[in-house]
């Protein structure tokens, strides 16, 4: 993950053997891939702070407010391909017989603007979140998108 001149950028990458290789699928399951990667790794981000915080909370609200957040589903809109290609691949199986396997790499794309407001959007969708678990977050976010900024 990488911020750059107010873009968001994600790659990832799908493997396909080659007796089922089709090359519009490949990108499909890339492009995919790349979106559940970015949910993921802001989730583990506001896993990482929220644990980090727990120190010296009292009560179980700030609990049960990340355990909200950590079972949703944040699906981004507007995350776009950039950049994508495939590479076809000689590899070995586990018995040494060689085998061709299809790699699509995507590179999606979205405006930092557009995922602050979509995880602000997330935020006030899920109810029952304090303001102060709701500031955090937000913090987490804005922290997120600064550690991936490319110099």
């Amino acid at each position: 993950i990488m911020v750059k001149n107010g873009d968001m950028f994600v790659t990832s990458m799908a493997s396909v053997r080659s007796d089922r290789a089709n090359i519009s699928q490949g990108y499909r399951i890339a492009e995919n891939q790349a979106k559940t990667d970015l949910s993921n790794a802001i989730k583990t981000e506001i896993k990482t702070n929220f644990v980090d915080a727990q120190e010296g909370i009292q009560g179980d609200q700030f609990r049960t407010e990340f355990l909200s957040i950590e079972k949703s589903e944040i699906a981004f809109s507007g995350l776009t391909p950039a950049n994508r290609y495939w590479e076809k691949v000689l590899v070995s199986n586990a018995d040494g017989d060689k085998d061709i396997e299809y790699r699509f790499y995507a590179r999606m794309k979205i405006k930092e603007s557009d995922f602050k407001k979509q995880m602000q959007n997330f935020l006030n969708g899920n109810k029952g979140l304090s303001a102060e678990f709701g500031k955090r977050v937000t913090e987490t976010v804005n922290e997120f998108t600064m550690e991936h900024t490319a110099d």
